[in-house]
């Protein structure tokens, strides 16, 4: 977060009024650059196994899950959270054989 390029943080704060959209991946949430933390529109979260991740997702969601939640999640069960729905646990989608 604190080596990100001036290039990525004018993209994510600049690009949000020309309607740039942004797929972000990460495997620590704690570790993503501060100005796309503050700037999500989204998430969709797995486990979180490391309890500064989990606590630091559960911050952002504001309440709409615990970290201990998110630090045990079943296999394969997620969590979405945007804005204006908070956070809403998902079980795993069906596979089609």
């Amino acid at each position: 977060p604190s080596q990100t390029p001036a290039a990525f943080s004018w993209l994510v704060v600049a690009g949000r009024h020309a309607r740039v959209s942004i797929a972000a991946t990460a495997l620590r949430f704690a570790q993503t650059p501060t100005v796309l933390r503050k700037n999500l529109s989204g998430v969709i979260a797995f486990r979180q196994p490391d309890p500064e991740d989990a606590a630091a997702l559960a911050r952002r969601m504001a309440g709409g899950i615990s970290a201990a939640e998110l630090q045990t999640l079943p296999d394969f069960h997620f969590v979405e959270w945007a804005p204006g729905s908070g956070a809403i646990r998902r079980t795993p989608l069906p596979l089609r054989t």
